[in-house]
C-alpha cells in the first residue's frame, strides 16, 4: 500500500512541476524594475505610474509592502503601506539627467510613519558605461529616528545587461555602526 501512495505522491508532484513549467511557458511578457535598497538617479515621466512591492523582515516583524508612485511636474511622488500601522510618503526628483555613457544625480526625502519611524534624506548618483549596459548606483544619505540622533547611510549597486533581455544586479548597503 505504501509503494500505491508514493507513486500518487510523485505523479501529483509530476502533475505540479508540469502544470508550472506550461504556465511559465505561456505567459506574456512583462517588465520589472531591479529589486534593490539602493537607489537610481532617474524618475518616471510625468503621467507615468508604477507599483513596488516587496517582502521585508525587521527584527519579527515580517511584512508586505506596497508602494504606488507617479510622475508629476518633475516629482515621483510615492506612498507605500506596509501589513503593519506601518507607511511611506517619498518625493524625488532629478538635479542633473543621467545621459548614455554620463552621470546623473537625483535628490529623495522620505518619511516613514507607524512603528517604525524616520525621516531621511538621499542623494542618488548614477554613471553610465557601455551605451547603458553598465550602470553603477552610489547613494548618500542620512537617517533620523525621533528618539536617536541621524546617522548617515551609503550604498553602492550595479546592473549589468549581458544580452537584450537579461541583466544581473549586485549591491551593499549600510548605514554608520550598523
Amino acid at each position: 500500500m505504501n509503494s500505491i501512495f508514493t507513486r500518487a505522491a510523485c505523479a501529483w508532484l509530476d502533475l505540479r512541476v508540469a502544470t508550472l513549467l506550461a504556465a511559465t511557458l505561456l505567459s506574456t511578457a512583462a517588465w520589472a524594475g531591479r529589486p534593490l535598497a539602493t537607489d537610481d538617479a532617474s524618475i518616471l515621466d510625468s503621467g507615468d505610474c508604477q507599483v513596488e512591492a516587496w517582502h521585508q523582515r525587521t527584527g519579527k516583524l515580517r511584512e508586505w509592502w506596497g508602494m504606488p508612485a507617479c510622475g508629476a511636474g518633475g516629482w515621483e511622488l510615492a506612498a507605500g503601506k506596509g501589513q503593519s500601522d506601518n507607511a511611506i510618503l517619498q518625493a524625488k526628483t532629478v538635479l542633473r539627467q543621467l545621459h548614455s555613457n554620463g552621470w546623473g544625480i537625483g535628490l529623495a526625502i522620505a518619511t516613514q510613519h507607524g512603528m517604525a519611524r524616520q525621516h531621511a534624506v538621499n542623494l542618488p548618483l548614477t554613471m553610465s558605461f557601455g551605451s547603458d549596459a553598465l550602470l553603477l548606483h552610489l547613494n548618500a544619505g542620512w537617517i533620523r529616528q525621533p528618539a536617536a540622533s541621524g546617522r548617515a547611510t551609503w550604498s553602492i549597486g550595479s546592473e549589468y545587461a549581458f544580452a537584450p533581455r537579461w541583466s544581473v544586479s549586485l549591491e551593499s548597503y549600510g548605514s554608520r555602526h550598523r
